[in-house]
């Protein structure tokens, strides 16, 4: 359902054309390289190795919306370059401009976000937004590194 509801408000924010420059699905990060009239953005995601298999893949068009398109595919290879192609889209419309510190809760902050999904359980940054009042979803695969306290967990 997320990945589903991230896809469509994805491609909905898309006001410009970009071009993929360069991409490659590997271990243990798939990346997508974009560029539009702004700049250029790369899209990270991790490869889930064990469900490689024997999936191929052959997409008609090098294209973003493609990419994007297929992110809730059940096929591994289409998917993981689909939440990559997300990402680049997500981190070129990011603007940082307003922000004085390098710290994350300042970005946040910037945007009056209550709301943060969270990639990976960073305990440092969770902390601290967990103690500032966010509503935080965590998404990790490793539950060593999941902290149970309080925190909806999601995969």
């Amino acid at each position: 359902m997320i990945v589903k509801e991230l896809k469509k408000k994805t491609l909905k924010i898309m006001d410009e054309e970009f071009e993929i420059l360069d991409f490659s699905f590997a271990l243990p990060y798939t990346y997508v390289l974009i560029e539009g009239e702004r700049g250029k953005s790369l899209g990270v995601a991790m490869t889930l190795q064990e469900e490689i298999l024997t999936n191929k893949s052959e997409f008609e068009d090098i294209d973003i919306e493609v990419f994007i398109k297929k992110v809730d595919s059940l096929n591994i290879i289409e998917r993981t370059l689909g939440l990559a192609a997300l990402n680049a889209v997500s981190q070129y419309y990011l603007d940082l401009s307003k922000v004085s510190r390098e710290e994350v809760v300042e970005i946040i902050s910037v945007e009056n976000i209550r709301k943060i999904g969270v990639v990976g359980n960073i305990v440092p940054i969770v902390n601290i937004l967990k103690n500032e009042g966010y509503d935080l979803y965590i998404f990790e695969r490793n539950p060593k590194t999941y902290d149970r306290r309080n925190l909806k967990r999601h995969f």
